[in-house]
């Protein structure tokens, strides 16, 4: 089915070549609405030149979404890099929710809300709950993991001074911390 646009009704007539060569030439910033506008009347294809321009426009509009999306997408990655993918996912659930339970009450208010919404809504619930208790299960392992390998650190620590005959120093102490810490 065709767009919106005059544009691309008319690409939707054309050839599959010619409408992948159009998608190539309105991409490059080098070309003017003119020269756009020029390839289709230099195929007979009839459309104006104010169709160009609004086309492109859109196009042009569409990527800018499109970038700043994909900016923020790197930047949740990186914000999931550098707090772990467990926080991050603490905190999507966390919001989500909340919203969902915000929007639960909105219903309650709402003497014409739709019931089916209300199920769907608490079988999100459901599952954010659900999601939430794993994670903090996944939480619980990771500290648990955490005091294991500090206490093997500190065991293998004090078996070595006892093999050297010796205290313990700041020196073993700094390489538990170094193998707790990292």
């Amino acid at each position: 089915m065709p767009g919106k646009f005059k544009v691309d009704v008319v690409l939707a007539g054309a050839s599959e070549e010619d409408r992948a060569a159009y998608i190539e030439l309105e991409r490059r910033k080098d070309l003017t609405v003119d020269d756009l506008w020029a390839w289709f009347t230099e195929r007979g294809l009839k459309v104006g030149r104010v169709a160009v321009w609004k086309h492109r426009r859109s196009m042009e509009e569409d990527l800018k979404d499109l970038r700043a999306a994909a900016e923020s997408s790197r930047a949740w990655v990186q914000v999931a890099r550098d707090s772990g993918a467990v926080a991050f996912s603490e905190a999507a659930v966390t919001k989500l929710s909340r919203e969902l339970m915000e929007t639960l009450f909105k219903i309650q208010q709402d003497e014409d809300s739709d019931p089916d919404l209300l199920v769907k809504l608490s079988v999100a619930l459901k599952n954010a709950t659900g999601t939430q208790q794993t994670l903090a299960d996944i939480r619980a392992d990771e500290r648990k993991q955490a005091r294991e390998e500090a206490a093997a650190a500190a065991a293998a620590a004090m078996t070595t001074a006892q093999k050297q005959k010796r205290a313990i120093t700041d020196d073993d102490i700094a390489e538990v911390r170094k193998a707790v810490f990292g």
